[in-house]
């Protein structure tokens, strides 16, 4: 199947059309939070990776019960750039949401920085107030050598804020699905 050629996009580098791809699948989403996650120390990518996992995997806990795992309900889905700081530490930008419930009215940001504290390093919480913005942000790792990274529940159970037309392909074929 030919993917149609936007005219503004034949001028544009094979990264900035896979940005603006991104872009245009993420934003989809109605993300609540947008996160800064950095950590203390250096840490290997898996290890990144598992502490994250951890993060969510407590929030769900918190939001769902202890058995959230095997409850037949949309939990906290997000999408995540990976990028190393300037020391050479991984740090995270992440948009995380719950269809169907508001993560700004059930759960206390500061509270989930401070778990961020106690498993990693620095975290920085904030309600999303502009999709695109945050969208944009999270998704220019991709270009710069990090990498973007979406929960398996996103294509599953996530709410797509609008339906233009773009389909999964794009996820499946760029990223890691996690």
């Amino acid at each position: 199947m030919d993917t149609p050629v936007n005219a503004l996009d034949i001028g544009l580098s094979p990264a900035r059309q896979l940005h603006k791809g991104w872009i245009s699948f993420v934003s989809r989403y109605e993300w609540q939070w947008f996160c800064t996650m950095t950590f203390r120390d250096s840490v290997h990518p898996e290890s990144a990776d598992k502490r994250f996992r951890m993060f969510v995997s407590k929030l769900n806990r918190k939001l769902f019960g202890p058995r959230w795992s095997s409850k037949k309900h949309t939990t906290v889905y997000w999408a995540r750039g990976l990028e190393y700081q300037k020391r050479g530490v991984l740090h995270f930008h992440a948009l995380l949401a719950c269809a169907g419930k508001d993560l700004n009215h059930i759960a206390i940001r500061r509270d989930w920085e401070a778990v961020w504290q106690d498993l990693s390093g620095y975290a920085r919480i904030e309600k999303v107030r502009s999709q695109k913005d945050a969208s944009r942000y999270v998704t220019k790792y991709v270009t710069k050598g990090g990498q973007i990274d979406l929960s398996p529940n996103l294509l599953e159970g996530g709410m797509p804020a609008q339906a233009d037309g773009l389909g999964t392909d794009l996820a499946a074929s760029v990223t890691h699905l996690a």
